[in-house]
């Protein structure tokens, strides 16, 4: 299997936070959920509503992409052939990534932390060795990073081919059988 593979596989496993297989409205709501609950964000706050209306926009946009069969949900094989361009992603999953950065900015410093960013993570069920990776690799020797960078990581690792990428340390344990959720 190449990363680009693994990395499709484990975004989908990411998301299907009931494990059935297939991708629906819910997931994306309960993720929301679970990272609100996680970061101990007061769930009617507006920046937990923030989230909860990103994660429906980005539903919204899959379903219509990729539910071929217009069963309501989507399946591995109906998400691997949507095309995750950055226009698709900028229309879709930017307004979440962008509310997570809001959630995880929890000083509204327009900076994020490691262990702000760690938490939301592990919280969400990524494996330890691939938080402290990815991490690793973003921060570097930083205390903190904007977060454009965390908006920008994220953008790359739904968008890109390159085997390359920095975003596969995302994929270390994943690649194991790690949970996301």
């Amino acid at each position: 299997m190449t990363a680009s593979d693994n990395r499709l596989r484990t975004r989908f496993s990411m998301m299907d936070g009931d494990g059935d297989g297939v991708l629906s409205g819910d997931d994306f709501t309960g993720l929301a959920t679970q990272i609100v609950r996680t970061l101990g964000v007061a769930p009617a706050s507006p920046k937990a509503l923030a989230l909860t209306r990103a994660a429906v926009i980005w539903w919204d946009g899959l379903r219509t992409a990729a539910d071929a069969d217009n069963d309501g949900v989507v399946s591995l094989a109906e998400y691997a052939r949507v095309v995750h361009t950055r226009a698709w992603f900028d229309a879709h999953v930017r307004p979440w990534a962008d509310a997570l950065v809001d959630l995880c900015d929890l000083d509204d410093d327009g900076r994020l932390v490691r262990s702000e960013l760690t938490a939301m993570l592990l919280g969400t069920g990524w494996p330890i060795a691939s938080v402290v990776a990815a991490l690793d690799g973003l921060f570097g020797q930083a205390d903190s990073i904007p977060r454009e960078a965390w908006t920008e990581f994220v953008a790359e690792f739904y968008t890109t081919d390159d085997p390359h990428t920095r975003t596969n340390a995302m994929l270390t344990g994943a690649e194991t059988g790690g949970e996301h959720r």
